[in-house]
């Protein structure tokens, strides 16, 4: 009985793992998103204001 509840501890302890694991890969893509289109914004506004967009496409 004792080795029957082990089990299903070890299996709880992997799904929370799992969760967590899966919550930061979450985080981690939303953030490097978000700084992604940031510096393509801001390279298309510093492009706009300087040369034109034109030149930005080359």
């Amino acid at each position: 009985m004792l080795q029957f509840i082990h089990h299903w501890v070890i299996v709880f302890f992997i799904g929370i793992l799992t969760a967590v694991l899966a919550a930061a890969v979450h985080i981690l893509v939303e953030k490097l998103a978000h700084a992604k289109f940031h510096l393509i914004q801001t390279c298309i506004l510093t492009a706009s204001q300087s040369s034109g967009l034109f030149f930005l496409f080359l």
